[in-house]
Parts: structure tokens; sequence; C-alpha cells
């Protein structure tokens, strides 16, 4: 999917951050790989773009999605749990089925079309209040009585 979604965009890069077996199947020529990076190194890579997205087939608690929200990044995630419990659609990013939804998004965005600012402090704000290290440590313990 983010091979399809590069191509609808021949001047824009993509970074594509990690690896995997499927390496070959990014035959976009806008997409760059950066191959596995210590944590530091994804932070930076991450840094340089505006937009993350996340076109997951599944997912559990998406870290890569919280630190996104958290250096303010708009994100657009794929439609399934894990993505969906971190997203509120339009409220602090967005949540797409197909390529061609995240085409459309990226347009609207690039166009101006949907007011950013909002939805990105929005995104920040729910990290920062909801999945700070404490904040999760105080949530295990209610869930496993400690």
């Amino acid at each position: 999917m983010f091979n399809e979604i590069a191509k609808n965009f021949p001047n824009i890069k993509f970074t594509w951050i990690g690896d995997g077996e499927l390496r070959n199947e990014l035959t976009s020529e806008n997409i760059s790989i950066t191959g596995w990076l210590g944590r530091k190194e994804v932070l930076k890579e991450l840094n340089k773009n505006d937009i993350f997205i996340l076109p997951s087939l599944w997912e559990g608690l998406p870290i890569s999605l919280l630190e996104a929200m958290y250096m303010k990044k708009i994100c657009i995630v794929s439609d399934v749990i894990g993505n969906r419990d971190v997203i509120e659609n339009f409220k602090d990013g967005f949540v797409e089925s197909n390529p061609n939804d995240y085409v459309d998004m990226i347009l609207n965005i690039k166009n101006k079309k949907i007011k950013t600012s909002e939805i990105i402090n929005n995104s920040f704000n729910k990290v920062k209040n909801n999945f700070s290290v404490n904040n999760m440590k105080e949530n295990y313990k209610k869930v496993y009585g400690v």
C-alpha cells in the first residue's frame, strides 16, 4: 500500500523507515529505504518528514505512531485495531481504508483543505496526557490490581 500511495506523488519524497522481507516491493522511485536504524536515528529520520503513514495490516499499540504524534507529525493510519485505538479520525489524525483514501487525504493536506494545526496539537496532547510512562504505569497498576 505504501508503494501505491507513493506512486501517486512522484514529486514528493517518501521514506520507509526500516526494512523487511517485502523491501523489493517498494519500487516507486520516490521512496528511500533507510534499513534498520537505532532509535535515535529513527527519530532523526522521522523528524525530517511532515506526514507519518502507517498502512499496517494489524497493530497492537503502535509505539511508532505515538512517537510520531508526540513529534507533531500529521498521522494517517490504516483502519485496524491498534491504530483505531489511538487515532480518533479527524480529531487527532486520519484513519483510512485503501490507497485512494490515503492519496485523497494527502492531497487535502497538501492543498490546505484541512486545518492540520489543531489536529497536530490534539495528537500531541493526547500522547502527553494519556501515554506517558507514568500514566501507563498507573493504568497497568489498575488493570493488574497492584
